[in-house]
């Protein structure tokens, strides 16, 4: 028998829904509910400005904030990278104290 779940309880599911990591279909199934009505209720709290259209993870789970997060570190990261390898040619470069340059 199918239950009969409260629009707060449509709402709490969406809210897990977004706060986890699984995709959609398996949310569902873990939950025992339909992914057409699933959608449905996510649909209806959207359109009645219970949920921004803006709050949905992608299907890995990520938020938007989250995914540039991580790139904006990949970025730094990758700047780091090239600025200790710049330093690494100049120290070569230098050679070491008998005035010959180390071999790399």
């Amino acid at each position: 028998m199918n239950k009969r779940r409260s629009k707060a309880d449509w709402q709490q599911l969406v809210d897990e829904r977004m706060g986890g990591g699984l995709a959609r279909k398996a949310f569902c199934a873990q939950a025992g509910i339909a992914v057409a009505t699933f959608g449905y209720w996510k649909r209806t709290l959207r359109a009645d400005g219970t949920i921004r259209s803006g709050d949905p993870v992608s299907a890995r789970g990520v938020s938007p904030d989250e995914a540039h997060k991580s790139v904006s570190e990949t970025v730094n990261l990758t700047q780091t990278v090239a600025s200790l390898s710049e330093q690494l040619d100049q120290i070569l470069q230098l050679g070491d104290c008998s005035g010959q340059a180390l071999s790399q």
